[in-house]
């Protein structure tokens, strides 16, 4: 009868881990084999209580592997797990949904490890992933009833950053994302290689922005100010900035270094919500004088005080009928 074999040098090669990472607190198993008896002996290492960063990429895994981890009390302090290329499946990733042993988790990451809809359902009920920023679930086989699953969640709040790349997902797993309230933090959404005609990706565009909206705008000294500068934000994007209810005293509005163009700046210049406006920046995108001429001619922009155009294409002459017009 055949028998597993055991993991003997296991806290070897953690001390090589370590030192390669030089430091205690990450260990990259990227290029070593641990597989499931390895990571079994590893998640019972008294070694690696003080471990913030795991990565386990590559190592043949299994849910059994999967299960290991979920059952160790070696992890306490653990942050950011990184599990691509692995097999765990559905029944991994419920084993690590169900654990309350990473009350510090932040970072999952769990690309191409054959998980479905019943996986993203399991973490959509978990109550242990309360504290995670950022989960990756790229090149799995969710689809849309995964993202729906996923839609449902109330206790991944914090999360930030969400990681879907190349799941079979179409525009009718985003508007149940879009139409979801449970994650107010969510900045960035990644869908690439998915089945999104441009009604899903104007759909998680709007989702998005609205939520962007809500975290970078502030009241302050000199009244509200909202910063959407360096976030890669285009025409699609402004026009729901034009349309958003909330700014009826919004004072300064940065957003330089985009990739709005002249046809973002009309929308912007149309819209009523912003007539209180005092501080425009748009450096750095590409509106051309045809964007200066829309905002030098609205009547919603009567009481702008400062204009910032730099590096957007602008002739000299475009310039002198901003300065003269505005009285900038």
């Amino acid at each position: 009868m055949a028998t597993k074999t055991r993991y003997y040098n296991i806290e070897g090669t953690i001390r090589n881990g370590f030192k390669l990472s030089r430091d205690y607190e990450t260990l990259d198993f990227n290029f070593v084999k641990l597989g499931d008896e390895g990571v079994k002996a590893f998640a019972k290492s008294r070694s690696v209580r003080q471990l913030k960063r795991l990565t386990l990429s590559n190592n043949k895994l299994t849910a059994e592997g999967a299960q290991a981890l979920a059952e160790s009390s070696s992890l306490p302090m653990l942050e950011s797990l990184k599990m691509y290329r692995n097999k765990i499946g559905d029944e991994g990733v419920k084993a690590l949904a169900d654990s309350d042993k990473f009350k510090k988790l932040k970072s999952l990451r769990l690309a191409l490890n054959g998980i479905g809809p019943q996986g993203a359902h399991s973490i959509a009920t978990s109550k242990n992933f309360s504290g995670l920023t950022g989960l990756v679930l790229a090149e799995n086989k969710l689809g849309d009833e995964g993202l729906e699953h996923l839609s449902t969640a109330t206790s991944l709040t914090h999360l930030e950053i969400l990681d879907l790349r190349k799941n079979g997902i179409t525009d009718k797993g985003v508007v149940a994302l879009s139409k979801s309230s449970n994650f107010p933090n969510l900045q960035v959404v990644e869908l690439s290689d998915n089945h999104l005609t441009d009604v899903g990706k104007k759909t998680l565009s709007g989702f998005l922005i609205q939520n962007l909206i809500r975290k970078r705008t502030k009241e302050t000294e000199e009244g509200m100010v909202c910063d959407l500068s360096n976030l890669g934000i285009g025409d699609i994007e402004c026009g729901f900035i034009a349309k958003h209810d909330g700014f009826d005293n919004l004072a300064q509005l940065y957003l330089e270094l985009n990739k709005i163009t002249a046809e973002g700046v009309r929308q912007l210049a149309h819209s009523r919500n912003i007539a209180n406006l005092r501080l425009l920046s748009l450096d750095r995108n590409k509106v051309g004088d045809e964007g200066i001429r829309y905002i030098v001619g609205s009547e919603n922009l009567q009481n702008l005080a400062h204009l910032m155009v730099e590096y957007n294409e602008i002739t000299a002459e475009c310039f002198e009928v901003v300065r003269c017009e505005l009285n900038l």
